[in-house]
Parts: structure tokens; sequence; C-alpha cells
């Protein structure tokens, strides 16, 4: 909820326009549905607010539309495509304006990323220990895209002289980035306008999981967002097993 109060005030001059709306979709479970319309009496929510039940898993819309976590913000354009991913915060009314005030939609980048799993979805290890994500990137116009490569977790260890039953671990996070070693890449299009890249990721000892996000920077978009400019991004966890994390 945190979000809100960014997303009414953002987007209260742009609700009045007739090329703009913003709506909610609620994926709670039915038995809180009394609640969820608690929240939307005294937050004074504006917009339509529908739902997608979790427990319909055949309705829900949480896959088709990468949904991974929430709270998730996207632009959809007037033909029903996904545009990218929005921050909601100070920066939101100004970046959908650059939309907006378009002469044209502008193509949306397609991007996504996928892991190697079993049959249970648990993730695959390659022989080394690795895991290997494949990163598809198309690109509407072509030109080159500078592709993101975030990845972050928490390695996990003992002090085994102190805690010699492991009960009070000791967590130390890790982001590749800050190390220096965020696997970035430029993604440079044929005529189709598809790319595709695998990334191998190597889990350190001690690590349960990776928390990765692929972001890719829109053309045209540097100087909104403070300065730091629009991206589209894709996220995920990868989990290993204990005892490939140890």
């Amino acid at each position: 909820m945190g979000q809100l109060p960014y997303l009414l005030d953002e987007t209260s001059e742009l609700r009045k326009r007739s090329d703009f709306a913003v709506f909610t979709v609620a994926f709670d479970n039915p038995d809180r549905e009394q609640e969820v319309d608690k929240v939307i009496r005294e937050k004074k929510i504006p917009h339509v607010v529908v739902w997608d039940h979790r427990e319909a898993t055949d309705l829900s819309n949480k896959a088709d539309w990468n949904i991974k976590g929430f709270p998730t913000t996207v632009l959809v354009n007037p033909d029903g495509i996904i545009q990218g991913s929005m921050d909601v915060d100070e920066n939101l009314e100004e970046n959908l304006l650059y939309f907006l005030e378009q002469d044209s939609v502008p193509a949306p980048i397609g991007l996504s990323f996928s892991k190697p799993t079993d049959d249970e979805g648990n993730v695959m290890l390659s022989d080394d220990g690795s895991v290997r994500l494949t990163i598809d990137v198309y690109s509407p116009t072509h030109e080159d895209l500078e592709v993101m490569v975030d990845v972050m977790g928490t390695k996990i260890s003992y002090d085994d002289e102190k805690d010699p039953e492991h009960k009070e671990p000791n967590y130390e996070p890790v982001n590749y980035r800050d190390e220096g070693r965020a696997p970035d890449f430029t993604a440079s299009f044929s005529q189709y306008g598809s790319f595709t890249k695998d990334v191998m990721l190597t889990p350190e000892e001690g690590m349960g999981y990776l928390f990765v996000v692929v972001s890719v920077k829109i053309p045209g978009t540097e100087a909104l967002n403070g300065g730091e400019g629009l991206t589209t991004s894709s996220f995920d966890f990868i989990s290993f097993p204990k005892e490939d994390a140890e």
C-alpha cells in the first residue's frame, strides 16, 4: 500500500483525460473480498478495482502479464499490449506523459528470460553448479539495446564454534553489481529484431536463492525518471535446494 499515495496523486490530473485510465487488479483470495472493499472505501480509491482470484488458476492473468510480485504496475497501450513496467513514485506523471504525448504509440520492447527447471519446477544446475539464464530481447526498431542484469542474494553461514547446532544463522547480502560482476551486455539485432543470449550465474557457497532483474532502457527516455531513464524489466527468484546451497 506504500505506493498508493503516489499512484493517486501522480495520476489525479491524468485521470481527467479521455485517453487515460487507471485500474487495479486484486489477486487476493475470495475470502478477503470484504477486507479489500474496506481498503477501497477507507483509502477513497477512485478507480475501478477488479478481481482475479488466485485460487482460480485457470482464470488468472499473472502468468500472461509476467507478474511475479506485488505491487506490479504496467502501462497498457490502446491495442491491449503491455507497453512497459512503471515505477510508482514522484516521477510517475512525467513518465506517463512521455507515452501519452507521443504522436503514435511507441512499439513496445520485448523482454523475457527463463531458467531450466525439472518436472516439479525446481531449478536445474549445470555440471559446474551454475544456472543458465536464457534472455530474449526484441527491438521493434532494431537498434542496439543495453541490457542490465542485476543479481542479488543472501549467503547464510554459521559460527561452528559458538553455534554448533546451527540455530543462529548469519546473513550476508550479495549484490553482483556492487561487486563489479553484473553480467550486462549489448543486444545487437538482425533484420528480424530478435536477440537471445545465455548468461551463466554461479551461486556462492551458502547462498539459498538469487533475485534476478533483467532491464532494458527505453531509447529516448534518458532524461526521464530523475535522469535514470525509463526501463522495461522482468524479474524472478531462483531458489536452490538446501544441499546445493551449502
